[in-house]
């Protein structure tokens, strides 16, 4: 079912009809004016005059743990001043699950759907026997169970619908990756708690990529000090530095 909500007070209230909590994960897209939730089998299109602002409301009110498909959906929301407070990161715990960095989306839902992901559609390529995979092209999801390329190129950016439907399959993406993890406990193949791991992984990934704009805080005096013991004092003025590069 899709709705849609135009303030933050109504994205709280729209969210918390549907049982999200504190923890509840809930689907996240968004890019410029296209933001877009994903709860259960529900989509919500964010159609407020500043849809960032309506995620930090809900973020602030019910802290539910945002789920989406990598740190760029943080980095979005870092750059308007939003920091969210927990994540599951699907390319974060895609890199627990399979190895190696590679974590695009269309590999991904293909590792969790047991697709070849060398088989997965690019955009632009050119399928004599397949064609462009058929189906609705406004569902991310082709016939043949790959997502469709235009979609993981960003054709989902053109509205808060689309958004949310690409959310949806980052829930989903999320769903698969939370069994296999529960899987590989229940077999012994892992030590401790796998999906508190992805858990601070993508914890993680929000702290990346706020560092990634602020820059690392350090303690100016701290390392001033510290730098002096290695080489110096600060100059003064010219002659002092030029003396200093010349011993």
């Amino acid at each position: 079912m899709h709705h849609e909500v135009r303030s933050g007070n109504d994205a709280i209230e729209a969210v918390r009809r549907l049982g999200v909590s504190r923890g509840t994960q809930v689907g996240l897209a968004a890019h410029g004016t296209s933001v877009g939730l994903a709860v259960h089998d529900h989509t919500i299109a964010l159609v407020c005059d500043d849809p960032h602002s309506c995620v930090a409301m809900v973020d602030h009110e019910l802290r539910p743990r945002w789920t989406m498909w990598s740190s760029l959906t943080a980095a979005e929301f870092v750059a308007r001043e939003v920091r969210l407070a927990t994540a599951w990161d699907v390319g974060a715990v895609h890199r627990l699950l399979a190895g190696g960095w590679r974590n695009e989306p269309s590999r991904v839902w293909a590792h969790l759907h047991q697709l070849d992901h060398r088989r997965a559609p690019a955009a632009g390529q050119l399928d004599l026997m397949g064609g462009d995979g058929g189906g609705n092209h406004d569902h991310p999801v082709r016939p043949d169970g790959y997502l469709r390329p235009e979609w993981v190129e960003g054709s989902w950016h053109r509205s808060p619908a689309e958004a949310a439907a690409w959310a949806a399959m980052a829930l989903q993406a999320a769903a698969l990756q939370a069994e296999r993890l529960r899987a590989s406990k229940a077999r012994g193949d892992v030590a401790g708690d796998p999906e508190a791991t992805a858990r601070a992984e993508s914890t993680a990934e929000l702290l990346c990529a706020e560092l990634a704009h602020d820059g690392l805080p350090i303690d100016r005096v701290a390392a001033e000090t510290l730098i002096t013991s290695l080489v110096g004092p600060r100059p003064h003025n010219d002659g002092e530095a030029a003396e200093g590069r010349r011993v």
